[in-house]
Formats: C-alpha cells, sequence, structure tokens
C-alpha cells in the first residue's frame, strides 16, 4: 500500500505542477506561496492495505526538514531548494477516501 499512497501523492503532486506549467516559459519566474491538494486514497478491494498515515503524508509534503524513508527531503523543501527559496509550496492533505 505504501507503493500505491506513493504514487497517488506523486501523481496529484505532478498534475499540480502539470497544470502550472505553460506553452512557453512565464514572462516571469513563479515565486511566492503557492498551495496544492493532495487526496489519498484507500481500495476497496484492499481495505487492510493502509500502512502510512495522512500525518506521515502530510511531513512527505510539507516538512522542510524531512527525511524519512531514505528521502533528501520532502516536497516542500524539493521546490524550495530548486528555487533558491522564492518558492514555497505546501499541500493540503485530505483524510482516507475509499475509491469506487
Amino acid at each position: 500500500m505504501q507503493k500505491r499512497c506513493a504514487s497517488l501523492i506523486f501523481i496529484a503532486v505532478c498534475l499540480l505542477i502539470v497544470r502550472a506549467v505553460h506553452a512557453s516559459p512565464p514572462s516571469a519566474a513563479i515565486t511566492g506561496a503557492r498551495l496544492g491538494l493532495v487526496l489519498i486514497a484507500q481500495f476497496p478491494d484492499s481495505p487492510g492495505d493502509v500502512t502510512i498515515t495522512p500525518a506521515q503524508i502530510d511531513a512527505f509534503c510539507n516538512d522542510p526538514n524531512y527525511t524519512a524513508f531514505g528521502n533528501a527531503t520532502s516536497v516542500y523543501g524539493y521546490f524550495s531548494i530548486q528555487s533558491k527559496g522564492r518558492l514555497r509550496y505546501n499541500n493540503v492533505v485530505s483524510a482516507y477516501f475509499t475509491a469506487a
């Protein structure tokens, strides 16, 4: 389930990034505070597979000092590093919902 959750997080983050990408480069750098949404799902055919908590996912997305599970940083930390501190990208993490 961790792989499935990680995939869902990755997809949600990628969708938010792709949405921000334009056909041509933006006329100005994307800076400041940005807010994303991470929806986490459990699947009805394997309800016992949920092994990672919303708090762990929130830390993966938002904690600048995150290093759990062998990661160098969080999603927030990645964008902060890549933008040299000019982009502060936080995510709101949902509670689990059951996918139909």
